[in-house]
C-alpha cells in the first residue's frame, strides 16, 4: 500500500539546486540588464556623441572662415585708411606696387589685391597659373590697363597684356561697392588663368560728403577652405562642404574641385553639391532641397539624419552669413564611425560583469586597487603639470598597459617642457639674428627704468642708462640689387659684430648691454648701469668703427654704414618713450649726413613736430598756391647774352612767410610729395617758355634748366610723363634741360642708362647739377650722354682763396672741353671770378651777380627790354 506523504518528502528539492538557481538566475539577470542597459545607452552616446562632434566640426569650419575672410577684409580695410591718410596713391605707380608687394609676403593666402578710383586711376596686383605674379596698371593716355610680369624681387620682367577697353567703374566689383557705399562681398566667381573660385571684399572710400571716391578690393582663393576641410579629422569616411543656397559648392572636405571644366568651351563652371562625385555629398543636398523648400529659410543651425544604403547619417546645417555672404556649412557622418566603439564597449562591459560576478569580491578588490593605483599616480601628475610644475616623471608600473601608459606620459611631458621652451625663447629673440626681439628689448628698458626711478625715490646715487637705436645707411639698395637673402645675411653678420663688440675684454668689463633687432635693418641697444657718459660715447664709437671693415656676402666684399641715435636716462617712465627719442635722434644723425651718431636734446623732439607741421602744410601748398616757379638766368659770359634759365620752386607760406627751399625740399623728398611737386614745376616751366619763346625770338634758342629728383627720376612712368608734359605744352624737347644729381646715376647704372638715353633719343638736353661735390665717375661721364657740367658754388667762391678749388674748377673745365661737354659756373658773385672764368675758357655763368631769380612776370620785363636793345 503507496503512502502518498512519504512519497512528497522524498522529492524535496536539493540545497544544491536551491543555491545554484538564483545564483545562475541572478547572473543571467545581471547580465541581462546590464546588456540591455548597455545598448539603449550605447544608442544615446552615439547621438550625443554624434552631436557633439557636429558641433566641434562646426565650430573649427565657422573660425577657419573666419580667419580666412577676415583676411581680405583687414586688408581692404588698411588700404582704404591709407588712401584717407594720403600714404597710398594709385598715380605713384612704384609706390604702390612696393606697397602691394610688402602686402603679398605679409597674407600669402591672398590671391589678388586691387585699387581703383573714379579719375580713374588703377593698381592691382594678382597671382598667376604659374605662381607669379602679375601687376595691373592705369594707363592714362590707353584709356585701359596694362599687365606686367614680375619676377621675385618685384621688378617688371615683361608686358603680359593690354588691354585699352578695360574700365574698372564698369565693373560689377566696383560699381556695386560704390553705389551701396559701404563694404561687402562679392559671389564667389571663377577664374580662367588659372583655374579657381574666388571671392573677393569691396570696400569704397568716400570723401567728406560721402561720395565715393574709389573701392579697394581684395580677392581669396577659396581653395584654402578646402584644403583645411581635406585636413579635418572626420572619421574614416565623415564629409564636410560649404555651398550656396542656389547649391553651387563652394568648398568640400574632397578631392573635388567646386568647378568643372566645360566639354564645349574648356571653360570652368560652377559645380553643383548635387552633382558632386561624392555620393555622400550629393544624396546630402538632394536631403536637404527634398526637406526644405528653399534653403534660404535656413536661419538656425539645423541636426538631421537621414538613411543612405540603410545607414544613419548624421547631418548639421548651419547658415554663413555675412555682408553678401549667405552660404551654408553642412557636416555629413555615418552612424558607423560611432557604433563600432559603442559596439564594442557593449560587449566589454557584459564580459567584465559576468567576470565580476564569478571572481570573488575579494580578488576583485586587490585587482582594482593594483590597476587604480597608478592611475592615481598619472593623475595627480597632470595636476601638477597643470599648475606649472613641468619636471613630472612617473615610474612605470609592471603591467605592460600601464607602463605604456606611463611612458607616454613621460613623453608627452618631456614634449611639453620642450615646446614651452622653445616658445619662451621664441617669444622673446629674433629668429633671423637670434638676439633679443622687441618685446625682450622693452622688458629690459622697463626694468631699467624701474631701476633708476626706484633710486631716485630712494634718493640714492642711480646709474646711467642709454638706449642706442643703429639703423643701416642705404640698406634697400642691398635688397633691391641683390635680393632679400643678401640682405638677412648682411643682417646676420651685422648682428654677430655687434655681439663681439660688447662681448671682448674693453667693453665687456666696463658696460651691461642688451643687443635686439626692431625688425628691417634697425638694432637697438640698452647700456644699463653706466657710471660715466664718456663710456657711452666711447662705445658709440666703436660700434660705428665695426663698418670700416667691408662685409663678405658670399664672396662679394660690399662697404656699409650706419647712424645711431642715442638717449640717456631721464624721468621718462615709457620705454616707448625712450624709443621714441632715440628714433628722433637717429632721424637727425642720417638728415646731418650719415655714419654718424646724433645724442637726443628736446629741441630735436620740437624740430621734428615743427617739421611734421610744416610737412603737411606742404601738402596743402600746391592746391592753395602758395608754391611759384622763379627763373634765374643763365648768362653767356663771351657776349653777356641770356643763354638759359633755371626754374627755381619758392614757397611764402601765410604763417611762415617765406620758407628757405633747403628747408622744405627735404622734407618733399622724405615724404615723396618731391614727385608730385617735381612734375608740377617742369609742366609750368615747359608753358613758361614755351609762353616766352611766342613772344621774343631770342628765346627759341634758349634752354629751360629743371631739376629732377632721384625719386622723380625712379618713377616707372617717368619717360612716359616727360614724353606727355613735351605733348601738351608744345615745347621743343631741344629747348628743355634736365638736370641731375651725381647720385640719381650711382644707384642703378643699367637702368639710369636706358633712361637717359631714352631722353637724348627724344632731343632733351642733361646736365649734372653741382658737379665735383657726388660720387662722380669718369667712366660715368663717358658712358652717360650728358651734354653740360655744373661747377658747384663751392668752388667758384673760393677761387682765389684756396688753390684746391682753382685747381678743381680747371679740372673741371678741361674734362668738358675733352669730352665735348658745355660747362657752366654756378653761384658766381664779383667780376674778378667772370674775369678767371673767362680766361681759361668758361662760357656760361649763373649767379647774383647777374641777376637773382626772378619771378616770370619781373623776367618778361627783362626779356623785353633786351629784345628792344637789339632791335636798335
Amino acid at each position: 500500500m503507496n503512502h502518498p506523504e512519504r512519497n512528497i518528502r522524498n522529492h524535496k528539492i536539493p540545497l544544491r539546486l536551491i543555491l545554484v538557481v538564483p545564483f545562475v538566475l541572478q547572473i543571467l539577470i545581471i547580465v541581462g540588464l546590464t546588456g540591455w542597459f548597455s545598448l539603449r545607452n550605447g544608442q544615446k552616446a552615439i547621438n550625443e556623441l554624434a552631436s557633439l562632434w557636429r558641433e566641434e566640426i562646426d565650430s573649427r569650419v565657422k573660425q577657419e572662415l573666419t580667419n580666412h575672410l577676415n583676411t581680405a577684409k583687414l586688408v581692404t580695410q588698411i588700404n582704404v585708411d591709407m588712401m584717407r591718410l594720403g600714404g597710398l596713391d594709385p598715380k605713384n605707380h612704384k609706390r604702390s606696387t612696393d606697397y602691394l608687394l610688402t602686402q603679398f609676403q605679409q597674407f600669402p593666402t591672398l590671391s589678388g589685391i586691387t585699387i581703383g578710383t573714379e579719375q580713374p586711376n588703377y593698381v592691382g596686383l594678382a597671382r598667376s597659373s604659374e605662381g607669379t605674379l602679375v601687376l595691373t596698371l592705369w594707363n592714362q593716355d590707353l584709356g585701359g590697363v596694362i599687365d606686367y610680369n614680375l619676377d621675385e624681387s618685384g621688378e617688371i620682367t615683361s608686358i603680359s597684356k593690354i588691354d585699352t577697353d578695360y574700365d574698372h567703374r564698369k565693373r560689377d566689383w566696383y560699381s556695386s561697392a560704390i553705389k551701396l557705399g559701404q563694404p561687402l562681398w562679392q559671389e564667389p566667381y571663377l577664374t580662367i588663368n588659372p583655374p579657381r573660385l574666388v571671392i573677393s571684399f569691396d570696400r569704397p572710400f568716400l570723401d567728406s560728403r560721402g561720395q565715393g571716391q574709389g573701392v579697394s578690393d581684395a580677392e581669396l582663393s577659396l581653395s584654402n577652405i578646402s584644403d583645411f576641410l581635406r585636413n579635418l579629422q572626420i572619421g574614416q569616411t565623415g564629409k564636410v562642404y560649404i555651398l550656396e543656397n542656389n547649391g553651387n559648392l563652394v568648398a568640400s572636405s574632397t578631392s573635388q574641385e567646386p568647378f568643372q571644366i566645360s566639354s564645349s568651351s574648356d571653360e570652368p563652371i560652377r559645380l553643383q553639391a548635387s552633382q558632386s562625385s561624392d555620393v555622400s555629398i550629393r544624396k546630402t543636398t538632394n536631403y536637404l532641397f527634398k526637406i526644405f523648400e528653399n534653403l534660404s529659410d535656413i536661419q538656425a543651425p539645423q541636426q538631421l539624419d537621414f538613411k543612405l544604403k540603410s545607414e544613419r547619417q548624421f547631418v548639421q546645417v548651419t547658415p554663413f552669413q555675412e555682408s553678401g555672404l549667405d552660404w551654408l556649412v553642412v557636416i555629413a557622418v555615418p552612424e558607423s564611425e560611432f557604433l563600432g566603439a559603442i559596439e564594442q564597449n557593449t560587449r566589454t562591459t557584459i564580459a567584465l560583469c559576468s567576470f565580476a560576478a564569478i571572481v570573488a569580491s575579494v580578488t576583485g578588490i586587490l585587482i582594482s586597487r593594483w590597476l587604480v593605483k597608478p592611475i592615481h599616480a598619472i593623475a595627480e601628475s597632470a595636476d601638477m603639470l597643470s599648475s606649472g610644475n613641468l619636471q613630472q616623471r612617473i615610474a612605470e608600473p609592471r603591467a605592460k598597459e600601464l607602463a605604456t601608459l606611463a611612458k607616454a606620459f613621460n613623453q608627452m611631458a618631456g614634449q611639453i617642457q620642450t615646446s614651452l621652451q622653445s616658445l619662451e625663447y621664441n617669444a622673446l629673440h629674433d629668429p633671423l639674428t637670434g638676439l633679443f626681439n622687441r618685446t625682450a628689448l622693452q622688458s629690459k628698458l622697463q626694468m631699467a627704468i624701474d631701476r633708476s626711478i626706484q633710486a631716485a625715490g630712494e634718493r640714492e646715487v642711480s646709474s646711467l642708462f642709454a638706449v642706442l637705436i643703429l639703423d643701416l645707411d642705404e640698406f634697400k639698395l642691398v635688397n633691391d640689387s641683390f635680393g632679400h637673402l643678401y640682405g638677412d645675411r648682411l643682417l646676420v653678420e651685422v648682428a654677430q659684430r655687434l655681439r663681439s663688440c660688447f662681448s671682448d675684454k674693453q667693453l665687456g668689463n666696463v658696460l651691461t648691454s642688451q643687443v635686439a633687432r626692431f625688425g628691417g635693418d634697425e638694432f637697438v641697444i640698452l647700456l644699463d648701469d653706466v657710471s660715466d657718459v664718456d663710456l657711452i660715447r666711447q662705445a658709440t664709437r666703436q660700434i660705428l668703427e665695426l663698418f670700416d671693415r667691408p662685409f663678405d656676402l658670399n664672396g662679394m666684399e660690399i662697404f656699409f654704414g650706419a647712424s645711431i641715435g642715442i638717449v640717456f636716462s631721464s624721468d621718462e617712465d615709457r620705454p616707448e618713450h625712450y624709443l621714441r627719442d632715440a628714433d628722433i635722434a637717429l632721424y637727425c644723425a642720417k638728415r646731418d649726413g650719415k655714419g654718424k651718431f646724433e645724442i637726443f636734446n628736446p629741441g630735436m623732439r620740437s624740430n621734428t613736430i615743427e617739421r611734421l607741421h610744416l610737412g603737411n602744410e606742404l601738402r596743402r601748398a600746391l592746391s592753395k598756391g602758395e608754391l611759384s616757379i622763379f627763373y634765374q638766368p643763365i648768362i653767356d659770359i663771351t657776349s653777356s647774352r641770356m643763354s638759359a634759365f633755371e626754374a627755381l620752386m619758392r614757397w611764402h607760406n601765410p604763417i611762415h612767410g617765406k620758407v628757405s627751399p633747403a628747408e622744405f625740399i627735404p622734407i618733399a623728398e622724405e615724404t615723396g610729395l618731391i614727385v608730385e611737386l617735381g612734375w608740377w614745376v617742369l609742366r609750368q616751366a615747359c608753358l613758361q617758355m614755351r609762353s616766352w619763346q611766342q613772344k621774343y625770338s631770342a628765346c627759341l634758342s634758349m634752354s629751360m634748366c629743371v631739376n629732377l629728383s632721384s625719386k622723380q627720376f625712379s618713377q616707372i612712368d617717368f619717360l612716359d610723363r616727360v614724353k606727355q608734359i613735351l605733348r601738351e605744352t608744345e615745347i621743343d624737347p631741344d629747348n628743355l634741360k634736365l638736370e641731375i644729381t651725381e647720385s640719381i646715376y650711382m644707384h642703378s647704372a643699367v637702368a639710369t642708362e636706358i633712361k637717359l638715353r631714352e631722353l637724348k633719343r627724344l632731343g632733351v638736353k642733361l646736365s649734372v647739377d653741382d658737379f665735383g661735390t657726388g660720387y662722380s665717375s669718369l667712366s660715368y661721364l663717358y658712358r652717360f650722354p650728358i651734354d653740360t657740367l655744373k661747377i658747384d658754388r663751392s668752388f667758384i667762391h673760393n677761387l682765389g682763396v684756396s688753390d684746391d678749388s682753382s685747381i678743381i674748377v680747371e679740372s673741371i673745365l678741361l674734362l668738358g672741353e675733352k669730352l665735348g661737354l658745355d660747362v657752366v659756373a654756378e653761384g658766381v658773385e664779383t667780376m674778378e671770378e667772370v674775369r678767371w672764368l673767362q680766361d681759361r675758357g668758361c662760357k656760361n655763368a649763373q649767379g647774383f651777380l647777374f641777376s637773382r631769380p626772378l619771378p616770370a612776370q619781373e623776367l618778361d620785363l627783362l626779356l623785353s627790354e633786351t629784345v628792344s636793345i637789339d632791335n636798335l
